[in-house]
């Protein structure tokens, strides 16, 4: 009687099952169409936004005629630069400054290499970076025309006749110097390149693009290195480039904010929903 009452309880009451009593798993997460089309978009416009600004060269495949006559043209180009260099640094007094008309004269006038508009970054780079403005001038133009052996053989052509004509005039200084028409020429030549300065610097002040903000900079920055001048204080231009940068830095930056913040679009900024390949269409118009 007990054993039957044993089955039936068991009957009534089923051992439970180790696998039933584990954690019930979690539904497989659903991905719309619509999520994926999503995804896939994002992911666009981000290789669209860096492909703007590292662009991928594509390599090209070239025969060996091809490659003979590129090679040909850029050596070329090359002894042509160092001559245009040589010459400029032979025939020029007075420095770098005195060189920058006979730089644009050579480069952006007759030949075209460059632009007016490259040019006068070059100048500003090249003045705002340690060193000679003739050398880094000559680095700049060279590197963009024929890269590397394109800098180094413009600042090589640039520092010969310097060199050659400092090395001949060291050995016979006193009696170079003490002959009266070297004076006289000597006198010459401050005339000449206190003109060659003045006639690149009102050149490029014409041509290049102002604004509002570039006089605010110009004129107290003027003014300043006139009156330290005239007073004899001793205050280093550098500090008034370190100043002038700063303050660009924080006019941008706020002009970007105050942009942004009006949602107004700002020039040379990167059209992030568009991308680079749409012609900067909102995501609505691609849509």
């Amino acid at each position: 009687m007990d054993n039957e009452n044993i089955k039936k309880t068991e009957e009534a009451n089923p051992p439970l099952d180790p696998d039933s009593l584990a954690e019930p798993e979690a539904p497989d997460e659903i991905v719309t169409e619509t999520d994926t089309s999503v995804a896939e978009e994002g992911a666009e416009e981000k290789k669209s936004v860096i492909r703007k600004f590292f662009p991928k060269k594509e390599k090209q495949v070239l025969s060996p005629e091809e490659k003979k006559a590129r090679l040909k043209k850029r050596a070329l180009l090359a002894l042509e630069l160092f001559l245009c260099y040589l010459k400029i640094g032979l025939f020029t007094f007075g420095g770098g400054y005195a060189m920058i008309a006979l730089i644009e004269r050579e480069y952006v006038q007759k030949k075209k290499w460059i632009t007016d508009e490259e040019f006068y970054e070059i100048i500003a780079i090249s003045e705002s970076t340690p060193g000679p403005i003739a050398i880094n001038s000559a680095t700049f133009i060279g590197y963009k025309l024929v890269g590397f052996w394109g800098a180094f053989v413009a600042v090589v052509a640039v520092c010969i006749p310097s060199f050659v004509i400092i090395y001949i005039i060291s050995i016979f200084y006193d009696a170079f110097m003490a002959f009266t028409p070297v004076q006289y020429a000597f006198q010459g030549i401050n005339v000449g390149i206190a003109i060659l300065i003045t006639s690149a610097g009102v050149g490029m002040m014409k041509k290049a693009k102002k604004d509002a903000f570039d006089y605010i900079i110009f004129v107290p920055a003027f003014l300043l290195v006139t009156l330290f001048d005239i007073f004899n204080i001793d205050f280093s231009s550098v500090y008034l480039i370190l100043i002038g940068i700063a303050i660009g830095i924080i006019y941008k930056v706020v002009l970007d904010a105050i942009a942004r913040k009006k949602g107004v679009a700002i020039p040379g900024a990167p059209d992030v929903a568009g991308g680079a390949e749409d012609g900067g269409k909102s995501g609505e118009e691609r849509k």
